[in-house]
């Protein structure tokens, strides 16, 4: 059954989260593999019980079709333990594997999403069952090959001692390898044969007379040939039996040479047959990116047809479950158990005389101490390691080096970085477009990077760090960098361009690409030329509150830097009032604020548009009462404050009447119903519940300035 019961969807949710972490984890160990070309003992085991732990788990949820597939995956790398198979220099295997991974990562994805899986992967199975097939028939060939031959010390031997004896059989004996005085046990051994044989030679010759020739066997082996008098397994059966035998090897040359000739054969034909079935599967095969590609269709579609609205009602199934450190959850105990000891306190304060106010506010002073570590503690349990996007770009990176014949390296650095859960969730798909993006338009082909002295290998630096109280990301290429010139033709093309092309900085420019539908590439491909990608990347930064700056220089690389709160639950604001209105703005967004004393800083352009001069520069000003259409007596700009707003592109002077304070605020988002209203359109991010019991609207800073 591929059908969940509502009643197992916890049981489900934990199936989700655990396979999704061990698909990770195996992405990890293959492309290391693939890299590295060696199978490690620790390797090997891991994998085989990674798949067996999905199966299994997949099994008891009904998931017939993952079961199967795991299965046979399990079944290849039995193999390879069994074996004991340690270099392999074979893309089909790590194709089959990647593959594998990807379909059992799509089907988790439809159970995330609510859907039924109807996935058949019976066709698949059998190409890996034919490979697992093809292994097993190589390394038996190989482990014959190896034990027929041992070396060209025993070839030398055949030819230069024994003479062409017509059904004759040649063996290597070995004997026990504390046995002692093998040149006796050999003689022996020559003796007891000699009644099952009509002929008999071996090497060495002189081992009843010459001590020495123990060493030699001890070490190379002791050789017999001989012709059997009736059944030659007699003779197999007296030197298998004899006590300091550990094991003998026939090397027959002709037998040897016809059955390696056969085998060679057939491995051939089956490693043929195999990779003509991969080629063809692989025509039809959706790929990890394909997959995200149709998904983010869809989005854009349903923002092309204003879909969103009408369906956010519609329950959205993502992963609610992730790993906490026990530490932090010891941690949690002892601070709650702390709070109920302090509560205590604070109600035992006040006597039947009243409030000992010495000791209250001692104890308040305590609770709010013990408040704060709760708080902290409780943010810090939501924080996860940036490991795992990481991860997930070192696939594409190996995807795409295999269809677009580029040798493109991926370093990662400070993947330890911690960020908020929600912030995670966010972040893959911008990573997903800037990596395809720096892969497909940056980095140039092998041929040009030589030509132009670079090294034949390109490198996509991946790097972040905590600063403050933001988490600094980048995506740094070493490839030819972004084309002013090309940029501003298109964007004049496409009708972009507001001012002269001569008036765009170089940011102003590089932004120009994060434009919805702008695209340079002059043809569709699978990974670019639909305008999509680079528009996405900045909306899901905006979403959580962050920012994206681009620099390049052409023929030496472009950096993308992307800044991201650490948190998206609760931010350090400033309150103010417009009105009757409560709203809060987050600090890391304010540059300064101050009360107007000179009128003649104002600048009026137009009618409407307000500008102030500061800073020697010329920015907007915001009336929010007119924004939000708000009843005010504070309309003059000298009774009024100012707060100064800015990011890397822009800046804004927002016009208020009263300014309260700054503290810290809980983030809640807007009720579905809200949804209508289009909020976050408006300039608003969210609202937070005050201390008061009043509720303040939250200002989205980027989003302002840009709309007013």
């Amino acid at each position: 059954m591929n059908y969940i019961e509502p009643s197992m969807r916890p049981m489900l949710d934990m199936f989700i989260f655990e396979t999704s972490l061990l698909l990770e984890q195996l992405d990890e160990i293959m492309i290391q593999i693939e890299k590295e070309k060696v199978f490690s003992y620790s390797n090997i085991n891991e994998t085989f019980r990674i798949m067996h732990t999905i199966k299994g788990s997949a099994s008891m949820m009904g998931l017939d079709n993952i079961a199967a597939l795991a299965h046979s995956v399990e079944d290849l790398f039995y193999v390879i333990r069994e074996e004991k198979i340690e270099v392999l220099d074979n893309d089909f295997l790590f194709d089959l594997v990647f593959q594998a991974l990807d379909f059992i990562r799509c089907d988790i994805g439809k159970l995330q999403s609510g859907d039924c899986i109807s996935s058949d992967y019976s066709n698949f199975i059998e190409i890996i069952k034919d490979y697992v097939g093809t292994l097993e028939l190589s390394t038996s060939m190989e482990s014959k090959n190896n034990t027929s031959l041992e070396s060209t010390d025993d070839k030398e031997i055949i030819d230069s001692v024994f003479s062409y004896k017509e059904n004759s059989d040649i063996v290597k004996i070995i004997f026990e390898q504390d046995c002692m005085m093998e040149n006796v046990r050999a003689f022996m051994l020559i003796f007891e044969l000699r009644d099952y044989c009509e002929f008999i030679e071996f090497y060495p010759k002189d081992v009843e007379t010459n001590t020495e020739s123990a060493e030699y066997i001890k070490k190379d082996g002791f050789y017999i040939q001989f012709i059997a008098k009736d059944d030659k397994s007699i003779v197999y059966r007296t030197i298998q039996d004899n006590l300091y035998v550990k094991e003998y090897i026939n090397i027959s040359e002709e037998d040897v040479e016809v059955k390696r000739t056969q085998d060679n054969d057939e491995i051939e034909n089956k490693l043929k047959d195999n990779q003509e079935i991969g080629i063809e599967y692989q025509n039809t095969y959706t790929t990890e990116d394909e997959l995200q590609e149709s998904i983010l269709k869809e989005k854009i579609d349903a923002e092309k047809y204003n879909l969103n609205d009408e369906n956010e009602h519609l329950p959205i199934n993502k992963q609610n479950i992730m790993s906490v450190n026990l530490e932090k959850l010891d941690l949690l105990q002892n601070i709650v158990g702390e709070i109920v000891i302090m509560e205590s306190m604070v109600v035992n304060s006040v006597n039947s005389t009243g409030v000992d106010i010495d000791n209250f506010n001692k104890a308040t002073r305590q609770l709010h101490k013990l408040t704060d570590e709760l708080q902290d503690i409780v943010m810090s349990m939501r924080m996860i390691q940036i490991s795992g996007v990481f991860q997930k770009m070192h696939r594409i990176v190996r995807d795409m080096n295999k269809k677009l014949d580029k040798n493109v390296e991926l370093i990662t650095i400070g993947a330890e970085t911690e960020v908020d859960k929600n912030v995670i969730d966010n972040l893959a798909e911008p990573f997903m477009h800037l990596i395809r993006n720096a892969m497909d338009h940056a980095i140039e082909p092998i041929e040009e990077r030589i030509a132009k002295g670079k090294e034949e290998v390109g490198k996509i630096v991946l790097s972040a760090e905590n600063l403050g109280g933001e988490a600094v990301i980048s995506i740094a290429d070493d490839g030819r960098g972004l084309m002013k010139d090309k940029i501003l033709a298109k964007a004049k093309e496409q009708g972009i361009l507001k001012h002269s092309s001569n008036e765009y900085t170089d940011d102003e420019v590089n932004s120009l690409i994060m434009t919805p539908g702008f695209s340079t590439k002059e043809s569709i491909t699978e990974f670019s030329g639909r305008g999509v990608g680079m528009d996405i990347v900045q909306k899901s930064i905006e979403k959580v509150g962050g920012s994206i700056e681009v620099k390049s220089k052409q023929d030496e690389g472009t950096t993308f830097t992307m800044k991201i709160p650490l948190t998206l639950s609760i931010v350090e604001g400033m309150e103010f009032k417009v009105g009757d209105s409560l709203f809060t703005l987050p600090i890391s967004s304010i540059r300064r604020t101050f009360k107007l004393t000179d009128l003649n800083q104002i600048v009026t352009e137009g009618n409407t548009r307000e500008l102030i001069m500061i800073y020697g520069a010329c920015i907007p000003i915001i009336r929010l009462h007119k924004v939000y259409n708000i009843q005010t007596d504070v309309t003059n700009l000298m009774h009024g404050n100012m707060i100064i707003i800015e990011n890397e592109q822009k800046a804004a002077c927002i016009f208020v009447d009263e300014i309260i304070g700054n503290q810290q605020v809980v983030v809640k988002p807007f009720p579905v119903y809200f949804n209508r209203f289009n909020m976050k359109s408006n300039g608003l991010s969210g609202c937070t519940i005050l201390g008061d019991g009043s509720i303040s609207l939250i200002i989205d800073a980027d989003n302002i300035m840009e709309i007013y």
